[in-house]
């Protein structure tokens, strides 16, 4: 059993996935901030190394792609 990391191996921010998803939807939220959590990690992007490596698979779809497809998805599901 092997655990694959799934993404881009680009970091990408909650404030900007955030900011497209305003985009895509046409809404403006009201965004507060509050101070980290005790043992909070700061950043984070996925390794796909082994991804690349097993599957021979580069990933190729730009986080907003990825984003419009979900929503679309979800709003067809009724979700």
């Amino acid at each position: 059993s092997t655990i694959l990391n799934m993404g881009t191996g680009i970091g990408t921010s909650i404030l900007d996935i955030v900011k497209t998803m305003s985009q895509i939807l046409k809404i403006e939220p009201k965004i507060e901030f509050q101070d980290p959590r005790p043992g909070e990690i700061g950043n984070f992007v996925s390794d796909t190394t082994l991804l690349k490596q097993t599957f021979d698979l580069i990933p190729n779809t730009s986080v907003e792609a990825g984003l419009r497809k979900t929503i679309s998805w979800l709003k067809e599901s009724s979700v």
